[in-house]
């Protein structure tokens, strides 16, 4: 495995659609201009911003039926790693719907397939020995039927036993994952709120500090404020205002690769709020597209420029 490899566990893939109207009419029917395809589920999402920027990463996870058989076919093609397993039911599909004249998107997604306690077993077992040879660690998203909440805490305790920085993306059934102890959590507001009761950044990232071996959380707003905190210091960086949104759907998996990436790189405790701050405008550029956790580069970097990171904790 190269020196720097990411890889993205993503055990809820999927197969997206998108499909682009003129102009959406509820309760009629709507015949869409255009559809794209690509893979889904957020670790995949991870997973293509990283292989696009040039960064070795693999995936594990599960595949099924014929979404999977596209799944491993998008893989091959973006030169990832596959550790993904086969599994007895099929990859679900989801449908990103656009309306290009509202500048809306709606998420319309299959229920999620249920994994088998082998195939569970088959990939815990499959990431106790091929782990180690990775430089972080991404889990990203929900888990499906059959996995219950100590999944990911099983793995962030293996994580852990080895020293890979590892950041979390997922905020529900996390108190294992948590306890284990994690580089990075990386979720939004609301989410932070439902997660500790409280709605108040400040307070809710001290209360999860206090509870939890935490050492950074960085917590999004859509395009709002975004807040980064370690245990000593807080950030908060202001975004640009942006016009022509198409679709978000993705943004979030696009800043937590940026991040995953630059723990794999050790970044110091100086450099993850100018790190954090370059996640952000991914996100956003990833906002003017519409597919999911795509930018263009030259896009992120003007949004960046404009970001502005305040340090309100010492």
């Amino acid at each position: 495995m190269q020196n720097g490899a990411v890889l993205a566990l993503c055990p809820n893939t999927a197969w997206q659609k998108t499909l682009l109207f003129e102009k959406l009419q509820p309760n009629a029917v709507n015949r869409a201009d255009a559809v794209k395809q690509t893979g889904g589920g957020k670790g995949v999402n991870v997973l293509r911003v990283l292989r696009r920027l040039g960064v070795p990463a693999s995936i594990a996870g599960f595949v099924g039926g014929e979404g999977g058989r596209l799944l491993r076919q998008e893989f091959a093609a973006c030169g990832a790693g596959d550790l993904c397993l086969d599994s007895k039911n099929p990859t679900r599909y989801c449908y990103t719907i656009i309306d290009q004249e509202r500048g809306g998107a709606t998420e319309l997604i299959e229920p999620s397939p249920e994994i088998m306690p082998e195939e569970a077993q088959a990939l815990l077992q499959l990431l106790r020995s091929r782990l180690p040879q990775f430089s972080a660690l991404c889990l990203a998203g929900s888990l499906p039927p059959g996995l219950g909440p100590g999944f990911y805490g099983e793995i962030c305790a293996l994580a852990r036993k080895h020293g890979i920085p590892l950041l979390l993306d997922a905020h529900q059934n996390i108190g294992s994952s948590l306890e284990a102890g994690l580089s990075m959590l990386k979720i939004n507001r609301q989410e932070l709120a439902s997660l500790t009761g409280e709605e108040d950044p400040a307070l809710a990232a001290a209360a999860l500090m206090r509870k939890y071996p935490l050492e950074w959380l960085a917590l999004t707003d859509g395009p709002g404020l975004g807040w980064l905190f370690s245990r000593q210091q807080t950030w908060q960086l202001q975004l640009p205002q942006l016009s022509n949104i198409v679709s978000p759907i993705g943004a979030g998996d696009c800043a937590a690769a940026i991040l995953t990436w630059r723990l794999s790189q050790k970044a110091t405790t100086t450099a993850m709020p100018q790190h954090f701050a370059e996640a952000l405008a991914c996100a956003s550029a990833s906002c003017l597209s519409s597919e999911p956790s795509l930018f263009e580069p030259s896009q992120a970097e003007k949004i960046l420029a404009d970001i502005n990171i305040r340090q309100i904790r010492q």
